[in-house]
């Protein structure tokens, strides 16, 4: 989502647009198949084209009881003069991830709304779904 301030320079008579606010591109990794066997499962969320460079990513964890988990965030990168790109890492112990029913990582930045990508999870799979509805199953054998 692109939000823009269009204003004329009376001098110039020119239009030009500033811009206030790029959505960040989420994209949201499962664990891979040997951390799922080493019983150490880390999710990584990647933002990145976006705009201002003050986006955060923050995380939103559901499950039946209480989950523990470490959370690592990256540095904010540029892409290019406009765009950026973010990082952040959750961490949690195979005894937590059974527990877990689905993960969320949400862009925020002031009021503007959130972009999120929610992964949902089973012991058998992992459902990753994205806001734009589009649903990918990944099978493991995690028992």
């Amino acid at each position: 989502m692109l939000l823009t301030d269009s204003r004329v320079d009376p001098d110039l008579q020119d239009v030009y647009c500033l811009i206030d606010a790029l959505h960040p591109n989420l994209t949201l990794l499962a664990p891979s198949s040997e951390e799922l066997q080493q019983g150490k499962f880390t999710l990584t969320c990647l933002g990145y084209k976006g705009f201002p460079s003050d986006w955060q990513l923050r995380w939103n964890v559901n499950s039946s009881s209480k989950v523990n988990w470490e959370e690592e965030r990256g540095p904010v990168l540029p892409l290019d003069d406009v765009h950026y790109s973010w990082s952040s890492f959750l961490t949690v112990d195979e005894e937590n991830w059974k527990k877990i029913s689905s993960v969320t990582c949400r862009a925020v930045r002031g009021s503007l709304a959130p972009v999120s990508v929610t992964l949902k999870i089973n012991l058998k799979s992992i459902i990753l779904s994205l806001c734009s509805g589009l649903l990918y199953t990944i099978e493991y054998n995690i028992s």
